[in-house]
């Protein structure tokens, strides 16, 4: 993806040179063949870089099936998830341990 931005901005830059030159020489855009070729070479990384985003993100579903139905949550919110639930792990597991340090211990055991 890093290849794909970084192409993106050269030709975004090439285009806007194109585009000003243009103007400056009082041709519409439209009209101007290579700011056209161009616009197009632009549109295309675009269109590859959001194909590759979206496969990125088909990648990192978590997919449950509740009765026959799936239900699909985004990487991000699998994510958000786990990490709450380690948390309260982390918490439940400390208590136990706090409770188990500061509770006196029966004689009688």
């Amino acid at each position: 993806m890093q290849h794909l931005s970084q192409k993106y901005e050269e030709e975004k830059r090439k285009l806007n040179e194109l585009g000003q030159r243009s103007l400056e020489q009082g041709v519409p855009l439209s009209g101007n063949e290579a700011v056209q070729a161009q616009s197009r070479k632009v549109d295309e990384i675009i269109n590859q870089m959001y194909q590759e985003k979206n496969r990125h993100l088909e990648a990192c579903h978590l997919n449950f099936y509740d009765g026959g139905d799936m239900v699909s949550f985004p990487a991000w919110f699998a994510q958000t998830m786990q990490g709450r639930l380690n948390e309260v792990t982390a918490l439940k597991d400390g208590m136990q341990l706090a409770n188990a340090l500061t509770t006196p211990s029966d004689p009688s055991d």
